[in-house]
């Protein structure tokens, strides 16, 4: 049959279903290459995988070596500590078994030493709470007698006829006994005086009286005249002495009035 004697439309229809089948057979080739590309990636996505896994293999496997090596060597301390530990509770015991009755005598001479000691600790106690009694009481005894004995030397100072007052030719020096004095009248009056003295050698007793104040005792006609601010300060002192302080003397009335300096 030739060609010519086909109908266009037939010819057409012919066309289309080659076109057709080849469309199809291009979109599953298409579809297979497509599937075969997927394969491949994933084919390199296993290899690299498979080689990074190789990897950690190998560093797993060396540190299991390295971790059965570390094993081994704790292994063997924990036999040989094993052993030390038997050999040690061994001598533990044998030491026990040897020194327990040590021990306790041991502890029984501690007992008694520390009895002992606690007994003397007591008495000793006892003695330094009586020497410190003892030695409170001396204590007092020397501070009462501190102050008794600088009593007694103020006042032995005041009756040694210790010099107040000095002046050119005139002298005061205190008197160490209180003296009776008779005024004119007849009236006798007691009082501590003051010594003049005349540098000289001649020298009086000036006394006090309520009534006269100061005198100087009597004298020999053409004798002894004291000066009038000597006179002046034995009656200032006597009349504090005798009258406001009634005879006592006191540090204050000792201070010397010195005008001839040194001498």
């Amino acid at each position: 049959m030739n060609i010519l004697d086909f109908h266009a439309s037939d010819l057409l229809e012919g066309f289309l279903v080659k076109y057709n089948d080849l469309v199809a057979e291009l979109n599953t080739a298409q579809q297979e290459l497509t599937l075969v590309s997927e394969i491949a990636q994933k084919a390199d996505q296993a290899i690299t995988a498979a080689g990074l896994l190789d990897s950690q293999v190998t560093e797993l496997t060396k540190i299991n070596k390295q971790l059965d090596t570390l094993l081994n060597a704790r292994t063997a301390e924990l036999k040989k500590a094993n052993e030390l530990s038997a050999m040690l509770r061994v001598e533990l015991n044998t030491l026990k078994s040897a020194g327990i009755e040590r021990l306790k005598e041991q502890n029984k001479r501690l007992k008694s030493t520390n009895e002992d000691l606690t007994a003397k600790n007591g008495r000793i106690l006892k003695e330094k709470e009586e020497v410190s009694r003892k030695l409170n009481a001396v204590l007092k005894e020397c501070r009462q007698l501190e102050t008794e004995n600088l009593q007694l030397g103020r006042e032995l100072s005041h009756n040694q006829g210790t010099g107040i007052w000095h002046k050119g030719e005139h002298h005061l020096i205190v008197w160490p006994q209180i003296v009776a004095t008779q005024d004119p009248g007849g009236k006798v009056h007691k009082s501590r005086p003051l010594l003049y003295m005349h540098t000289s050698g001649r020298g009086g007793l000036i006394t006090y009286d309520p009534i006269n104040g100061a005198t100087l005792s009597a004298a020999p006609k053409g004798g002894l005249k004291p000066s009038a601010d000597a006179l002046e300060h034995a009656a200032t002192w006597l009349y504090k002495v005798n009258e406001l302080q009634k005879g006592a003397v006191t540090p204050e009335d000792m201070a010397c009035v010195n005008f001839n300096g040194g001498e």
